[in-house]
């Protein structure tokens, strides 16, 4: 994890993972003011690296050089560059698959396969080095849920075919127009005739009452993963999952990273309010807004 005043949620997905079989958690403290690595100090194999800008040396892998001078600037550079450096840590210890994921996320193989995560592992095929779990969305139940690992049970379905044709005609659409709220509109509408009009995500701006369009998401449609660390400099990370890098990693998609998201007003604003202004990208344009609204 690289962790920025988690405090609500950290404790409690690293206790999951524990529980579940795994053998090392690795905490880069991104500057948390609100006592977040108070509450997990005391667990058990929990290494907390305070997050400090690495060496770079002529071993390092060229990505990393490539991004180091945005390090100060973005926190997904930081995450980026951090999962590599515990994937080497990890590699040391000779334990032999790591994950990135978020203060906000667990991972789960039951869903798709039956079998707890340690269990799934040992079973992996050798061709493949990359396990991709896609994400499944909370739906909260209530607007007071204070520990959504525990109040939470209801996550959006994935529709695999409708995302793909999805993600070729927004793009298309997008080399088209170039506008990012047009974009957005185009998700909205997309999804509304997709399912009959059944969802109806248009969300209202309280300030000034104007409209904002979302897709199916909130958050992401996209996946988390697990590689083997014997293979990572091979690879480059991106925020997500490993991409190409001296070679392409051989993909397993299964499983589900469930993702507590927005699960109540007040984690809405937790989230986004301390997000700096080079964070607020504008190509992600409901993200973009709900940023701004927070801030």
């Amino acid at each position: 994890y690289t962790v920025k005043n988690d405090r609500d949620l950290l404790k409690y997905s690293c206790l999951y993972h524990l529980k579940k079989g795994c053998s090392r958690i690795y905490i880069f403290n991104d500057g948390s003011t609100d006592g977040t690595i108070d509450t997990i100090k005391d667990l058990p194999n929990i290494t907390i690296i305070n997050n400090v800008k690495p060496f770079i040396n002529d071993n390092s892998p060229k990505w990393i050089k490539d991004l180091m001078h945005r390090w100060d600037d973005s926190f997904d550079v930081r995450k980026r560059i951090n999962t590599y450096n515990a994937a080497k840590l990890a590699e040391i210890e000779n334990i032999q698959w790591i994950g990135s994921i978020d203060s906000d996320e667990v991972i789960s193989t039951k869903i798709s396969t039956g079998k707890d995560i340690l269990d799934f592992l040992k079973k992996v095929d050798n061709k493949y080095n990359q396990v991709l779990l896609r994400n499944l969305e909370v739906i909260p139940q209530n607007d007071k849920i204070k520990n959504p690992f525990l109040e939470c049970s209801y996550f959006f379905k994935r529709f695999v075919i409708t995302e793909q044709i999805n993600r070729v005609t927004r793009a298309v659409f997008y080399k088209l127009t170039k506008n990012e709220e047009w974009q957005a509109w185009f998700d909205y509408y997309f999804y509304k005739l997709r399912f009959g009009g059944a969802l109806n995500n248009l969300l209202i701006d309280p300030k000034n009452q104007s409209k904002i369009p979302s897709g199916y998401y909130l958050g992401y449609n996209n996946f988390k993963s697990l590689i083997r660390t014997a293979d990572v400099d091979n690879f480059i990370f991106d925020i997500h999952k490993w991409t190409k890098g001296k070679n392409s990693p051989k993909n397993y998609v299964t499983g589900n990273i469930l993702h507590y998201d927005l699960y109540s007003p007040q984690a809405f604003i937790n989230k986004f309010k301390q997000r700096p202004k080079n964070m607020l990208i504008k190509r992600f344009y409901l993200r973009y807004k709900l940023a701004l609204i927070a801030l």
